[in-house]
């Protein structure tokens, strides 16, 4: 009988991964957000970036941990 059980638990994990996608859907349409607000000083990063810090280099920086940076191909950034 050890298969009975793990067929339970998997039907109970499809349950609850549906009512949690339904509901997370209902939010979505009542304009809730979902995730942190990262909050980012674009001026800083742009200076950091004319100060010859890199891509890699800048979202190291204490204030800017939640930083996404990316180099463009015309080795500019993109925040």
């Amino acid at each position: 009988m050890p298969g009975s059980t793990s067929t339970v638990a998997l039907a109970e994990r499809r349950r609850i991964l549906k009512r949690t996608s339904e509901s997370r859907q209902k939010a979505r349409l009542k304009g809730i957000r979902f995730g942190h607000r990262c909050t980012i000083d674009r001026s800083n990063v742009l200076t950091l970036h004319q100060q010859s810090h890199g891509a890699a280099a800048i979202p190291r920086q204490p204030d800017l941990a939640c930083l996404t940076v990316r180099r463009n191909p015309g080795r500019s950034i993109m925040i």
